[in-house]
């Protein structure tokens, strides 16, 4: 599974960097719909939702494009980023956690996926106040309340 959780430096506009995080994130989600089994074989959802998962994270497309396309034409709302950290080396490193834990999941499987979803749940719920994106916590919540123990 490809890390498409992006890096962020000094170069890169903030803004930029998360609308690639919001895009990424939908990715990673169908991925592990799709694959359904971890690198050790072992089913990551109870199967009893594995058939309305697909279903629910479709209808969300529509609050992910809406959370991307702001953060994409939103220049605005820096000061949003600030107080919520979204800047500099504090989003360095929160998309460096993303990146790091995502790398621990395609390696050791479900059992640090919960932790993956933790970490990008952090950086979700800073960007609270972007429309659609509280619809995006939502669905990943929902996902993440279905892994399998």
């Amino acid at each position: 599974m490809e890390n498409n959780f992006p890096e962020f430096d000094a170069k890169t506009e903030p803004r930029l960097a998360l609308a690639r995080f919001i895009a990424a994130l939908r990715t990673f989600l169908w991925a592990i719909l799709k694959e359904g089994h971890d690198v050790n074989g072992q089913a990551l959802f109870w199967r009893e939702f594995s058939n309305d998962l697909p279903l629910a994270l479709d209808e969300a497309n529509q609050h992910f494009d809406a959370t991307i396309n702001y953060l994409l034409s939103e220049r605005r709302s820096e000061y949003k980023k600030r107080e919520h950290g979204l800047y500099g080396s504090q989003l360095h490193l929160k998309l460096w956690l993303v990146r790091f834990y995502h790398e621990r999941y395609v390696r050791m499987g479900r059992s640090v996926l919960a932790k993956t979803l933790g970490v990008i749940d952090d950086l979700v719920d800073s960007l609270h106040w972007v429309p659609g994106c509280e619809a995006v916590t939502e669905i990943k919540k929902v996902i993440e309340n279905c892994i399998a123990d």
